[in-house]
């Protein structure tokens, strides 16, 4: 019975090694996930940060529905009349 013990030990700790192994050449085969184009926009650019607020949804819905109307950024939007309020 002591074989028996030492056979399901080691049938265990095999299997356990196999795991280890098909988990680190999954890894390894994996791509590395590579930017291929330059970072640009404000959200890599230092001089920015992001913000949140809470506004009333149907107004969010207003102002979407204008920006697209117009070509318009909705950061371009509030850092105008933040600036705009600020020199006020």
């Amino acid at each position: 019975m002591a074989k028996t013990k030492k056979s399901a030990t080691d049938m265990f700790s095999n299997l356990a090694d196999m795991h280890e192994q098909q988990s680190e050449s999954s890894k390894a085969a994996e791509p590395t996930a590579q930017r291929k184009r330059k970072k640009t926009g404000k959200r890599s650019d230092p001089n920015y940060i992001q913000v949140g607020a809470y506004i009333p949804k149907n107004l969010n819905e207003e102002v979407k529905i204008k920006l697209v109307r117009h070509n318009g950024d909705f950061s371009d939007l509030i850092t105008e009349l933040l600036e705009k309020w600020i020199t006020d």
